[in-house]
């Protein structure tokens, strides 16, 4: 019974380090799938630019 003894605050510790580690790796998975739903988001806008040139209106003195 004394080896039980022993063992129990290692394995308490042990636990508690688990347990920590699962819920640090849930947290960055969360975060980093936050992460890519904005980047889609900001890849879907599509920006109709029209870019005027002068051509149009020149006039050729020549």
């Amino acid at each position: 019974m004394n080896w039980i003894r022993e063992i129990m605050p290692i394995l308490g510790i042990g636990l508690i380090f688990a347990v920590v580690y699962e819920l640090v790796l849930l947290l960055s998975q969360k975060l980093v799938e936050n992460d890519d739903k904005v980047k889609e988001k900001k890849e879907k806008k599509i920006i109709n630019v029209k870019f005027f040139h002068g051509s149009k209106n020149q006039k050729n003195i020549a």
